[in-house]
């Protein structure tokens, strides 16, 4: 009777420590609780993601791993298992990231497939209010062999001592399993790549199986994992798979909080995702009812526009860049368009404010622009209102150019009355755009303006804006263009700074306008903080600025 008990009991024994591959995988909240990869003053990485769609690029073959006498076993991940299933790659990064809160937004881009090139997948990123596009590349999927653990001696003993059937339960194989994705980050205004991160384990995820469940054996004991075949492996990923996952998302969240969040508050980071937008206007007039003839305003707007996103130095992104011209441009229209841009231009972001056209006072002798009106005409909207729209989302800087005239009768681009231009009679003798400067810096913005004309009263002859039949455009942004495409580059550094292009616009533009004998003095003005800024310009390296 003693003797039964005790190989009962030893059966017991056997059967329990042996019963080892019927593992499942641990709680993974309570995981990152115990390893504490979220500190405890975590905050939100201040970076809008937009996810893309996973894409696959192995570094292992299964063409030449997948053969019947292998170790190791690539599994090739499919569609549903890099996008479309519900437990997909992208959606376990996806819900890993929003719930633990590792950035301030964190969605799949709407409309972007996984076959897109990232130009268009970053243009519809910057549609969409996005920072950066985080593009998920999977290159190790694959399970192997080990070999045989320290169970396999326990294993050989249960055979000789009760019974071979016992020593099926016992997991004396090891198998590993890898997942490794490159992370890379691409700015959504301008596509290109920022950062590139290997995200894997430090240690390859390893677990130990039962001869019963996997591979050719031998009286349970003598398996031959050489001759597994595609049954057998694809039960081993099936096993091994979600251990590697549930690794891999624990390392996507280290890399955010040890790695990407320091290095995102650095300058070359936010220069690298500053996004440069702009609005550009043009209104002709059509010479009635006081409002004068012009004839290249819309040819300005238009081709200024055009420049400013072709050029490869701090060019503008052309999915963020609006155009109104003609009967488009309205006080309607400019306030739709600013009220999407300043989604866009945030504090590390940079938005241009074009105006081409005719310039006035307000009532209140403040500086104005004619807009078209629906019904037809034109009304007169203050540069301070359009301002205050463009400030909304607080960018980091406002570029005003403004290529009109706001104190001279007698020229083709002001529309100025006698009776409007004795609201300033009197008053001091320094630029109205001014109190432009000192409105956005009180709204924590740096401004710099770039003007056909300063607005300054009491000039004898005041300041014209003229236009050039030759060139088919206001002589102002005809330089500008010119300017900015390299002519202004003096020092032959590369890019344009403002002082450049300031110095360039006022020698080249008097002296055209005294041809005709005019007066067209260009003005510029900007906030102490933006004295070395550079324009957009032309491709040659700036990287000396």
């Amino acid at each position: 009777m003693r003797t039964a008990f005790q190989w009962l009991l030893l059966l017991t024994c056997a059967l329990v420590l042996g019963a080892c591959s019927g593992f499942t995988v641990p709680d993974f909240d309570e995981e990152v609780r115990n390893e504490k990869i979220i500190p405890e003053n975590w905050k939100p990485v201040k970076l809008r993601v937009g996810l893309a769609p996973v894409v696959a690029d192995l570094e292992l073959d299964a063409k030449k791993l997948n053969v019947e006498d292998t170790r190791r076993w690539v599994l090739a991940p499919d569609e549903a298992r890099l996008n479309a299933a519900e437990k997909s790659l992208f959606n376990q990064l996806q819900q890993v990231l929003s719930r633990y809160k590792m950035f301030e937004r964190v969605e799949a881009i709407k409309g972007v497939t996984s076959k897109m090139k990232m130009e268009r997948v970053a243009a519809l990123a910057l549609e969409q209010g996005f920072d950066v596009v985080l593009r998920p590349v999977v290159k190790r999927s694959d399970v192997g062999y080990v070999g045989t653990n320290g169970a396999y001696a326990w294993n050989l003993l249960i055979w000789l001592v009760i019974n071979p059937i016992n020593s099926w339960w016992v997991a004396d194989e090891d198998f590993d399993a890898f997942l490794e994705c490159d992370f890379a980050l691409y700015s959504a205004a301008n596509g290109k790549l920022l950062r590139q991160k290997r995200v894997k384990p430090d240690e390859p995820v390893v677990r130990a199986f039962d001869d019963w469940d996997m591979g050719f054996n031998l009286f349970a004991i003598f398996t031959a994992p050489n001759y597994f075949d595609h049954e057998n492996w694809e039960r081993i990923g099936e096993r091994l798979m979600p251990f590697a996952d549930q690794a891999h998302k624990k390392q996507a969240l280290r890399y955010v909080v040890s790695e990407l969040a320091p290095d995102v508050k650095s300058e070359s980071f936010q220069s690298g995702i500053r996004r440069r937008v702009g609005l550009f206007i043009g209104v002709d007039g059509n010479g009635q009812n006081g409002v004068p003839l012009t004839r290249y305003a819309a040819a300005d707007a238009e081709e200024l526009s055009r420049t400013l996103t072709a050029l490869e130095f701090n060019s503008l992104s052309a999915s963020g860049t609006m155009l109104l011209t003609g009967e488009q441009a309205t006080a309607l229209s400019v306030d739709s368009g600013l009220e999407a841009l300043a989604k866009l231009a945030r504090e590390n972001d940079e938005l241009f404010l074009s105006y081409s056209g005719m310039g006035t006072l307000t009532p209140e002798g403040k500086p104005a622009v004619l807009l078209r009106k629906s019904e037809g005409g034109y009304e007169a909207v203050a540069l301070q209102t359009m301002v205050e729209r463009a400030l909304k989302g607080r960018p980091r800087t406002l570029v005003l150019s403004l290529d009109c005239s706001f104190l001279s009768p007698a020229d083709g681009r002001c529309a100025i009355t006698q009776e409007l231009l004795a609201k300033v009679q009197g008053a001091p003798g320094e630029s109205l755009l001014r109190a432009i400067v000192a409105q956005c810096e009180a709204a924590g913005t740096q401004c710099i303006i770039l003007g056909a004309d300063g607005a300054i009263p009491g000039l004898a002859t005041p300041d014209c804006a003229l236009e050039n039949e030759e060139l088919g455009h206001g002589l102002f942004t005809s330089f500008l263009i010119d300017g900015v495409m390299g002519a202004a580059d003096s020092d032959g550094l590369g890019g344009v700074a403002i002082e450049e292009l300031r110095a360039y616009l006022g020698s080249n533009i008097e002296r055209i306008a005294g041809f005709d004998d005019k007066s067209q003095r260009t003005f510029s003005a900007w906030s102490e903080a933006r004295n070395s800024y550079v324009m957009p310009s032309s491709s040659r390296d700036s990287s000396g600025r």
